[in-house]
């Protein structure tokens, strides 16, 4: 079977990960980005191994496939200098024999993060008001009337994410 994407390409699927829809994607060259160590040797997936290797993990007889289940992609830095941490990204299966890439490679990964940042108070009449955020004063009672310790409360979630929507990823052997 020819494909029109090259091996090791990762696509989004938008369709649900079911054990039929799973071997409908196998039939077509296909495999669901779920971390799963294959065999060097099976001759259907040799040509994903020479393309990706050990980059995601393996050990002496096998190799990982990406797991992007909840992740989101991002490029390699390559020297662009836009991810100040690239050389800081860790392996993607450090309990293998094999953990796979680390640093600014294909297949390492960062933990989640927020980017520092710091908040400037001033009272004024027992309220207290955030100054120089976004280069306007936003007043509010952030904490209570005091002089010294002063803090906002805390706010947000359990992470920092963009606006995204749930999806599948595959990558293609074929």
């Amino acid at each position: 079977m020819s494909s029109l994407y090259p091996v090791g390409s990762v696509l989004p699927y938008a369709g649900s990960l079911t054990p039929t829809s799973e071997a409908a994607l196998i039939a077509q060259g296909y495999l669901p980005c779920d971390g799963r160590a294959l065999g060097n040797t099976d001759p259907q997936y040799q040509a994903l191994q020479k393309v990706i290797g050990t980059c995601y993990g393996g050990t002496k007889t096998t190799f990982c496939i990406p797991d992007y289940r909840g992740i989101f992609h991002r490029g390699t830095d390559g020297g662009a200098g836009v991810d100040p941490n690239a050389a800081t990204r860790t392996a993607p299966q450090p309990s293998l024999a094999i953990p796979g890439n680390s640093g600014d490679a294909v297949g390492s990964m960062q933990p989640g993060g927020l980017q520092s940042h710091t908040h400037t108070y001033a009272s004024a009449g027992g309220d207290y008001h955030i100054i120089n955020l976004g280069g306007a004063e936003t007043p509010g009672v952030y904490a209570e009337n005091s002089t010294t310790g002063a803090q906002t409360s805390a706010t947000g979630g359990a992470e920092t994410r963009p606006r995204n929507a749930a999806i599948n990823y595959v990558i293609s052997y074929l």
